[in-house]
This record gives structure tokens, C-alpha cells and sequence, in this order.
């Protein structure tokens, strides 16, 4: 039997064109706890930084 849920969206575009704005937000939260997680470790991170790879210490992530 299927959820409720899946049966009111028989579409999966029409999340994606209509609710861009909360898969946005979540996924923005998501990076934002995996960094969190990576500086509490102590643990850098690999970016992209103007065309280039580098690591972010961890002291230097999410810094107001």
C-alpha cells in the first residue's frame, strides 16, 4: 500500500518546479551541519575555490 504522501505526488517535476526554494533550504542546511561536524573534528575540507581545488582548515570553516 502506499503512503499517503507518495500518492499526492504523482509528478516528482513538479516538486522541482515548485518547491525549488525548500529543496534549496534543505540542502543548504545540509552542508551547513556537514561542516559544523567537520570543524567540531578538527577535519578540513576539500572546495572549489576560483577554478581551483583546495583544503579549508577546519578553523577557517563557516566564519561569521
Amino acid at each position: 500500500m502506499r503512503s499517503p504522501k507518495a500518492a499526492a505526488v504523482k509528478d516528482p517535476d513538479w516538486i522541482l518546479r515548485n518547491k525549488g526554494d525548500l529543496i534549496d533550504a534543505a540542502l543548504r542546511k545540509g552542508v551547513r551541519e556537514a561542516l559544523l561536524l567537520h570543524k567540531e573534528r578538527g577535519k578540513p575540507v576539500v572546495i572549489e575555490r576560483n577554478g581551483e581545488i583546495v583544503w579549508v582548515p577546519a578553523d577557517e570553516l563557516l566564519r561569521d
